[in-house]
């Protein structure tokens, strides 16, 4: 049995860290990232930036200037190497090529299971290999990956923001602005990790939201190589109007706008966006399909009462973002969700919470959904 070393959670945390620096720039590809260590020295260090540059491993061997120092070492990796042909030549191969001898993995990658591992390549090759150090922050980094894989749909995460008395808008359908302008900006991270934004039609009609990822900060950051989500709007009766921000944000920097509708009529050819044509009988999931059809595998919903409501419904929904405001909106309004299929304390969905944080006045809840 391969014997785990104390200083092993040292490095993997710290390739963890490194890992992150890659969340909004590698999709689809995951985020990963990578240390070489020797005799319990830092050699080099590499994440995955942008999805078909070279992966994490590649660029902490190239940041090594004398490469014999590699031979012999450790390499840090918060998930398996690939051992296969894509964008870029297998991983694997470069760790026996510069002589690694020790490679210490967070994470198993659900996609090298179709073919000979990384994993198990290494070990054929004679290298020393320890699986799992720090798994669960390992495989949190691509939870929509792993479980898009694993499930062949999206992960989804569903924001609301309300009011303390659970009010998301007026009755008249207006809701800017509820949460304060730092809840706002830290609802653009959710956006930049998400392969796919969905919304409803009213949400375009009464917020005329843009849905983009405008955050000035965060878009220095990474150097405006945040890859911009495929934007989805539902519009069963294409309503959605010439003028709309999103069509406007649509253009500016060439997103993909996907109008869902049941028939498409001459307004919507006219807005020079993907029309989706979906029958009667179809629903969120059969959208959702589609985009696991296109290789997303994070998917956010920003909408309303109903649509929300009804993802929920329908068990769709893994996470569940709740902004809350301390603001008290009255009677005149909208509730946080539509959910008609309860009708008596047998049918109550129970959430339980994974993370709480407080922004500045606002309390952001993080929820999963509790399975029956």
């Amino acid at each position: 049995m391969k014997k785990l070393i104390l200083n092993d959670i040292y490095w993997m945390k710290l390739a963890i860290k490194i890992a992150k620096y890659g969340m909004f720039t590698t999709k689809p590809n995951p985020a990963v990232g990578c240390v070489i260590v020797k005799n319990n020295t830092l050699l080099g260090k590499g994440w995955h930036t942008q999805y078909g540059k070279d992966h994490a491993e590649i660029m902490a061997i190239n940041s090594v200037k004398n490469k014999d120092q590699l031979r012999g070492a450790t390499a840090y990796i918060t998930l398996e190497p690939c051992n296969h042909f894509g964008k870029t030549a297998p991983c694997s191969e470069a760790l026996l090529n510069f002589g690694i001898s020790r490679v210490v993995i967070g994470a198993k990658d659900p996609h090298e299971t179709k073919n000979e591992s990384g994993i198990s390549k290494l070990i054929k090759s004679g290298i020393e290999v320890i699986i799992g150090v720090c798994k669960p922050e390992s495989e949190n980094i691509n939870i929509g990956y792993n479980y898009s894989y694993n499930y062949h749909k999206p992960y989804v995460r569903c924001k609301l923001a309300m009011s303390l008395d659970g009010k998301t808008s007026m009755i008249s359908g207006k809701s800017k602005w509820i949460s304060n302008i730092s809840s706002r900006k830290d609802v653009q991270y959710l956006r930049a990790r998400s392969g796919a934004i969905i919304t409803g039609i009213n949400t375009i009609i009464f917020d005329n939201p843009t849905l983009g990822i405008r955050e000035e900060k965060l878009l220095k950051k990474y150097d405006r190589k945040i890859l911009q989500p495929i934007y989805v709007i539902l519009d069963r009766k294409g309503r959605l109007p010439h003028n709309a921000k999103i069509i406007k944000y649509n253009k500016k920097y060439n997103t993909i706008l996907w109008h869902v509708v049941e028939k498409e009529t001459i307004n919507t050819k006219k807005l020079g966006i993907q029309t989706i044509q979906y029958k009667k009988e179809d629903n969120l999931s059969w959208i959702l399909n589609q985009l696991y059809q296109n290789n997303i595998h994070d998917v956010l919903i920003e909408s309303g009462p109903t649509l929300s409501g009804q993802a929920i419904s329908q068990g769709l929904i893994n996470e569940l973002w709740i902004y809350i405001a301390p603001k008290l909106m009255g009677n005149w309004t909208n509730p946080l969700l539509i959910l008609p299929e309860i009708k008596n304390m047998d049918d109550i969905i129970h959430l339980k919470l994974i993370h709480a944080k407080k922004i500045k006045e606002d309390l952001r809840l993080i929820y999963k959904i509790k399975k029956k």
